[in-house]
């Protein structure tokens, strides 16, 4: 009987270990952080937490704060996917009310915040695209639309706006504020 419970013991104790090293392979992935950034630690903080090994799914619930360096998001929800063999990182989505991402994009750039009621992030292509009230500023610049998707290579920002994507001439448009100078 106690060689069973020895044995179910190391077997507990392996799955917990490769549990908590895919969790830190998949955090230490994250590309929306600064190049030095990546190299930090990540806190992810939430009422509860549950990982799957075998798909490298990841759900945080409940007040959820990540941190790595200047990257932070705050969101209801976060669903984290990494490829179960590489333990690289393939897909992030926040949900809230709203979802916000904020980071420092590049060396010497201002704080850039992106929200909505779903902000997602593809990092093989460094896409961010956010849903329904969707917001991203910068430098006091800032664009509002139902849907924003941001390209944080280049920088480049595409908003639609409810409008747009429902066909609706009663819907709202997209907004667009550009601070003189600041685009530079």
């Amino acid at each position: 009987m106690s060689l069973t419970r020895s044995h179910t013991s190391l077997r507990n104790r392996r799955l917990l270990y490769c549990a908590m090293a895919l969790c830190y392979g998949l955090l230490s992935a994250t590309a929306l952080a600064l190049p030095e950034d990546r190299e930090l630690p990540i806190t992810g903080k939430a009422d509860s937490n549950s990982f799957d090994i075998n798909t490298g799914i990841s759900i945080l619930t409940g007040n959820v704060v990540i941190t790595q360096g200047n990257l932070e998001i705050l969101a209801d929800q976060v669903v984290i996917e990494t490829d179960p063999d590489t333990n690289e990182l393939s897909y992030i989505k926040a949900t809230g009310t709203p979802a916000i991402f904020t980071d420092i994009p590049q060396l010497g750039s201002d704080m850039v915040e992106v929200n909505g009621n779903q902000v997602e992030f593809f990092p093989a292509t460094d896409i961010i695209i956010t849903l329904g009230e969707a917001r991203i500023t910068q430098s006091g610049n800032e664009a509002r639309g139902e849907q924003i998707e941001y390209q944080a290579a280049t920088g480049q920002v595409t908003i639609q706006s409810a409008r747009s994507l429902s066909g609706n001439q009663d819907d709202e448009q997209a907004e667009l504020l550009l601070l003189p100078g600041s685009t530079e």
